[in-house]
């Protein structure tokens, strides 16, 4: 069963690029719906929370973990259905492939419970 789950999920991947730039920074937030699972191929992700301190400041969110090379985030909220809890970034450019949560509810959890 294990290779041809393999094969299967593999027509789903789809090649995704995060950059460490102010503006495109943040690949989900906190109560942000989780719509892709991500599989990194190269580069970071930071795992952290917003701090709620001066507008002004430059730090807007705090780090508590960073996620690197052959790491996945998202699929813990993808499989339950639930709301993103954590800010996650981009803290170099990351290359990744992203599994879509609409491939995953209807070609894979069916066909693999």
């Amino acid at each position: 069963m294990g290779t041809k789950f393999l094969y299967d999920v593999a027509f789903g991947l789809i090649p995704r690029n995060f950059f460490d730039n102010e503006d495109s920074q943040i690949i989900y937030d906190e109560e942000e719906e989780v719509a892709e699972m991500y599989l990194i191929i190269s580069g970071s992700v930071g795992i952290g929370y917003h701090l709620f301190s001066s507008p002004l400041d430059k730090q807007r969110y705090r780090v508590a973990r960073t996620l690197s090379r052959n790491e996945f985030f998202g699929d813990f909220y993808l499989c339950n259905n639930v709301k993103s809890e954590f800010v996650f970034c981009a803290q170099s450019k990351v290359e990744a492939f992203a599994l879509r949560k609409e491939f995953l509810v209807g070609r894979i959890f069916s066909k693999y419970p």
